[in-house]
């Protein structure tokens, strides 16, 4: 009788819970964006850069100044 009950009783048994869903895809990463910030993070260090070097040789650091200045005086604006 015991081969006959745990017959009976694996055939009545739930079925095995099923598997989790996979985790959701990762969004894709977008090159052109990535490529777009390295670039404005590339201009940000040039200007900086090219002001403290016109800084250290004396030039004017901010060129149109001066002659924004001039046309606000003038009441081009």
């Amino acid at each position: 009788m015991g081969i006959y009950w745990s017959t009976f009783l694996s055939s009545v048994r739930p079925p095995p819970p099923p598997p989790p869903p996979p985790p959701p895809p990762a969004p894709p990463q977008n090159q052109f964006l990535e490529l777009v910030e390295a670039g404005v993070q590339i201009c940000i260090v040039a200007v900086i850069a090219i002001g403290i070097f016109r800084a250290a040789s004396g030039a004017p650091v901010i060129v149109y100044a001066r002659r924004r200045s001039d046309i606000w005086d003038r009441g081009f604006y």
